[in-house]
């Protein structure tokens, strides 16, 4: 399939697993991720958003 002028792939599910290390407590942290274009984040269901 293209998708203006790019070449995409068929859809699929992925994990992705982050993980961090810290010598101390993190608070107040915010986390932003940049996603490449046709690339969406899906809630899992039940899990917390906060």
């Amino acid at each position: 399939m293209t998708v203006n002028g790019q070449a995409l792939g068929e859809p699929r599910e992925q994990t992705v697993q982050l993980a961090f290390h810290s010598n101390q407590a993190l608070k107040g942290v915010t986390l932003t991720l940049e996603l490449p274009n046709n690339v969406e984040l899906v809630p899992v269901p039940g899990a917390s958003s906060d």
